[in-house]
């Protein structure tokens, strides 16, 4: 089996709500200023304990082992913790999506985790230019 040539990884971590939808803004900086790295692969871990959900997304950039049919451009995250903001994620994504049609998804990941008074739904959607 051919493997992707991993050169490096950058990984992207928040507790609180407010930072884990701010965290897609932070990456896509990150992701402009470093445009000469080929992002080839993501992973996306949601954990939780007693006080706080803890999300994170790795970035590996590299060779491709085939040639991938698109180039991430960003990824922007919505995150929910309480019954109503969950019910409502929905329709927080769709106005999102609406308002920027520019924006090709490309691949999304949904996490979750739970602690004895909340559970955190994460929607990740990243974003990218087809080859």
């Amino acid at each position: 089996m051919i493997q992707d040539k991993i050169s490096g990884i950058k990984v992207f971590s928040a507790t609180k709500a407010r930072e884990r939808e701010d965290l897609g803004n932070v990456i896509t900086g990150w992701m402009k200023n470093n445009s000469d790295k080929r992002i080839i692969k993501t992973k996306v871990t949601q954990s939780s304990d007693e006080q706080f959900h803890c999300y994170s997304i790795a970035l590996f950039w590299g060779e491709p082992a085939v040639t991938p049919q698109y180039r991430l451009e960003g990824v922007r995250i919505f995150s929910a913790t309480k019954a109503k903001e969950r019910e409502e994620l929905g329709e927080v994504v769709t106005d999102w999506l609406r308002d920027n049609p520019e924006k090709r998804i490309i691949d999304t990941i949904i996490t979750q985790s739970s602690d004895n008074q909340f559970h955190c739904y994460t929607i990740t959607l990243l974003w990218g230019e087809l080859l």
